[in-house]
C-alpha cells in the first residue's frame, strides 16, 4: 500500500463504508515537462506546482467513486476526504484557503469534502527555453476545449484586437520553435475508474485558467459558454442529479474567492456570451471570420462520447444525439448554416422516424444498445425541457435561480429573471424550427413536447 510523501489518499466513507484509493504522484498522476515548461511565462513559482496537483487529486477524488446509479434513494452525494501532498504547506493549511476550496468543490460537485495537506519536497523547476521567455501581450486567458464555444468566442475577441492565451484543457505537446500563445494541462491520470457525472471538469477549467493568468498578469479569465449551458444547465435538473454548476457564474464567484486567498491576488472570470445562444454565437463568429475561417467550426467537437463508441470503420464521429450534439446542431441550424457532412455524426438522417434508421449503416449495430437510445431521449428532453421554461406557467425555477444570479452578475434580481427568460424565449423559437425542419415524421418531433 502506498503512503509514502508523494502519495494521494483519497477515500469515501459513504453509507457507512470506507473505501481508499492510493495515487502516486510520478506513476498515477503523471506530468509532462515539455507541456510543463509551457507555463514557464515567468519566474517559477512551486504554488504554481501545488495548484496543479491540487486539480489533480479533486479530478481523481471524483472520478474514483461511482454514485449510486439507480439508487435514488441514496441520495446524490457522497462523503469524500482528500490528502494532498504540497510544497506550501503552510499556505494551503490557512483558514481561509481550505474553507474557500471546500465552498468551491462542495457547490460544484454536490458532494461532502474534508481536504488536508502534507508536505511535499519541491520539485525542480521546469526548464526555460528562450522562446518561451517572450512576453505575449495577454488581455485574457480563456479555456479552451475542442468545443464551438471556446473556438467561436477566442475568434471573435481575436478580431476585436484582444490578445488571448488558451488553455487547453487536454496535454498537449506545445510548438516548437514559436509560441501560438497556447498552454495545455500538463498532467494525465492514469486511473480504470470513471464517475461519469464528471463535476470536478469545472473545477479543473477554473484551475488551470487561473494559473495562466497568474503567471501571465492576466485581468480576466473568459468562460466561452454560451446562456444554455452557462444558464440552462444549472436551470434543469434530472431525476435525483445535482445541479450542473460547471460553468456557471454561481460556482466561478466561489472560485475567485478561493483563489484571491490562494495567490494573493483578485481574479475575475467573465462571460461575454451568457446572454446569447449558441446559434447567436456561431452566427457572430462567422459574419466576423476572414473568408478562408469561416467553415472552421466544422473542425470542433462537442460531442463527449469516446472513440469506443462513436467509431465508424475505426474513424471517431460524434454521436449525433446527446444534449450536447442536439444543442450544436440546432445551433448550427439557428445560425443559418448548412448540416455537417453526413460523416459528422453516428446519426445522420434526423429526419428518420427511429433512432435505428438515423444511425450510418455502417454503425455497428452492437453499439446502438439501451445506453445509446437513453442518451438520444436524454439529449431530445433537455432541449425540449429548456424551451418549456420559457413558459410562463413554469417560471418559478427562474425566479429562484435569478434571485442568486443576479447578485454575482452584479445586476438586480428582476433584470436576471428578465435576461434569463429572454435566453430561454431565443432558445425556444430556435428548438421548435429546427425541429420543424426535419419534418412531421422525424424521431426528434415524436419525442419533442413543446413543438406543436
Amino acid at each position: 500500500m502506498k503512503n509514502g510523501e508523494k502519495t494521494i489518499e483519497v477515500t469515501n466513507h459513504s453509507k457507512g463504508e470506507a473505501k481508499s484509493h492510493f495515487l502516486e504522484l510520478g506513476e498515477d498522476i503523471k506530468f509532462d515537462t515539455d507541456i510543463l515548461e509551457t507555463f514557464a511565462f515567468s519566474k517559477w513559482e512551486s504554488i504554481v506546482y501545488d495548484a496543479m496537483v491540487v486539480a489533480a487529486a479533486v479530478e481523481c477524488a471524483d472520478r474514483g467513486f461511482s454514485r449510486p446509479v439507480g439508487k435514488p434513494s441514496y441520495g446524490w452525494s457522497r462523503n469524500l476526504y482528500l490528502n494532498i501532498p504540497v510544497c506550501n504547506i503552510d499556505r494551503w493549511m490557512f483558514p481561509d484557503v481550505i474553507k474557500r476550496l471546500r465552498d468551491a468543490i462542495e457547490f460544484l460537485t454536490g458532494d461532502h469534502w474534508h481536504v488536508s495537506f502534507k508536505k511535499l519536497e519541491e520539485p525542480k523547476p521546469p526548464k526555460s527555453n528562450s522562446f518561451l521567455k517572450m512576453e505575449i501581450p495577454t488581455d485574457a486567458v480563456i479555456a479552451f476545449s475542442e468545443g464551438m464555444d471556446s473556438h467561436a468566442v477566442a475568434g471573435i475577441m481575436s478580431r476585436k484586437g484582444k490578445k488571448l492565451v488558451c488553455v487547453r484543457m487536454k496535454p498537449k505537446k506545445p510548438a516548437r520553435g514559436k509560441n501560438k500563445g497556447c498552454v495545455s494541462v500538463p498532467y494525465l491520470i492514469k486511473t480504470d475508474r470513471m464517475e461519469d457525472s464528471a463535476r470536478s471538469r469545472g473545477f479543473k477549467f477554473a484551475m488551470m485558467s487561473a494559473v495562466a493568468a497568474y503567471l501571465k498578469k492576466a485581468e480576466k479569465i473568459v468562460v466561452p459558454e454560451s446562456g444554455q449551458e452557462a444558464v440552462g444547465s444549472a436551470l434543469l435538473t434530472i431525476g435525483h442529479k445535482y445541479p450542473d454548476y460547471r460553468t456557471s457564474p454561481l460556482f466561478t464567484r466561489k472560485m475567485e474567492l478561493f483563489l484571491e486567498a490562494l495567490f494573493g491576488r483578485a481574479f475575475c472570470f467573465e462571460f461575454p456570451r451568457i446572454w446569447r445562444t449558441k446559434g447567436e454565437t456561431l452566427r457572430d463568429f462567422v459574419n466576423s471570420a476572414e473568408e478562408f475561417r469561416k467553415d472552421s467550426w466544422k473542425e470542433t467537437r462537442s460531442c463527449w462520447r469516446t472513440s469506443q463508441w462513436v467509431s465508424v470503420e475505426g474513424k471517431r464521429r460524434q454521436c449525433g444525439v446527446c444534449a450536447a450534439c442536439m444543442l450544436r446542431r440546432m445551433s448550427v441550424h439557428a445560425a443559418g448554416l448548412n448540416e455537417e457532412s453526413p460523416d459528422a455524426y453516428v446519426c445522420n438522417n434526423m429526419e428518420s422516424p427511429v433512432l435505428e434508421a438515423a444511425t450510418d449503416s455502417k454503425f455497428p449495430k452492437s453499439k446502438l444498445n439501451k445506453a445509446f437510445r437513453e442518451y438520444a431521449i436524454a439529449g431530445v428532453l433537455h432541449m425540449d425541457h429548456l424551451s418549456a421554461l420559457a413558459d410562463e406557467k413554469a417560471s418559478e425555477p427562474v425566479r429562484r435561480h435569478a434571485m442568486f444570479l443576479g447578485p454575482v452578475l452584479g445586476i438586480s434580481r428582476d433584470e436576471a429573471e428578465k435576461r434569463i427568460n429572454g435566453l430561454l424565449s431565443r432558445h425556444a423559437a430556435e428548438w421548435k424550427q429546427y425541429v420543424k425542419s426535419l419534418g412531421p415524421d422525424s424521431f426528434v418531433g415524436k419525442l419533442a413536447r413543446t413543438v406543436k
